[in-house]
């Protein structure tokens, strides 16, 4: 019969493991977590959660407040999810409510994943998306967005340009709405969009001179 060491197990895992009694004083964590600080399982085995190391990375930032209330929540038989940055690094940490055989919370679980890559990509997308939106709404050029029958959006280059007083007034128009029936080289305005919309999808983008309608009729 082949028999486990479950804390050998839980030992080799990337994870982040602890597990505490209802008051929160630490009963077991797993060494990668140990590995981190540089300590010794008794250096920090009897602490309140809340008062270990990586609560205190650094004099302007105390996480105890925030584990403890997440903590709390947990002794009320849910299940608690917190994301908190623990010396540069982003963890998601879950707090997990486990029951005795009498059904009262007896202990509990504390597991918690290093979701950095994900957390830095997402502000950078973010970040990214910003600028796009400021660039797209500020820009002195007019553009407009267009799913496959309507304009989705634009920005107050295009709501100027076209004579309109505001963004929404455009929303919702099709792009026969803005064209006149025939473009200067006596194509539709139809036929042109075909011709055009295939060029930007065989050549990734496509340039060139369009003829529009404004509000009051004029052609710009």
């Amino acid at each position: 019969m082949i028999t486990y060491d479950l804390n050998n197990i839980v030992n080799q895992l990337e994870v982040f493991i602890a597990y505490t009694d209802c008051d929160g004083t630490l009963l077991f964590i797993n060494q990668p977590v140990l590995k981190i600080y540089n300590l010794q399982s008794s250096d920090i085995i009897g602490l309140k959660f809340w008062h270990c190391p990586w609560c205190y990375f650094d004099k302007e930032v105390d996480n105890s407040s925030i584990i403890r209330n997440a903590f709390t929540k947990a002794l009320t038989n849910k299940k608690v999810t917190l994301e908190i940055e623990i010396q540069s690094r982003w963890f998601k940490l879950l707090f997990i409510p486990k029951l005795s055989t009498k059904k009262n919370i007896s202990h509990i679980v504390i597991e918690g994943f290093d979701i950095t890559t994900q957390v830095r990509a997402e502000t950078l997308f973010s970040a990214s998306e910003y600028k796009y939106k400021t660039l797209f709404s500020q820009s002195a050029e007019a553009y407009l967005l267009q799913d496959e029958t309507v304009f989705i959006n634009c920005n107050k280059a295009a709501a100027k340009l076209l004579g309109y007083d505001t963004i929404e007034s455009i929303l919702g128009l099709q792009p026969d709405d803005i064209s006149p029936i025939e473009q200067e080289n006596n194509q539709t305005s139809e036929e042109k969009a075909q011709e055009v919309r295939a060029l930007a999808i065989k050549d990734g983008s496509h340039r060139c001179d369009w003829l529009l309608i404004k509000k009051n009729g004029d052609i710009v």
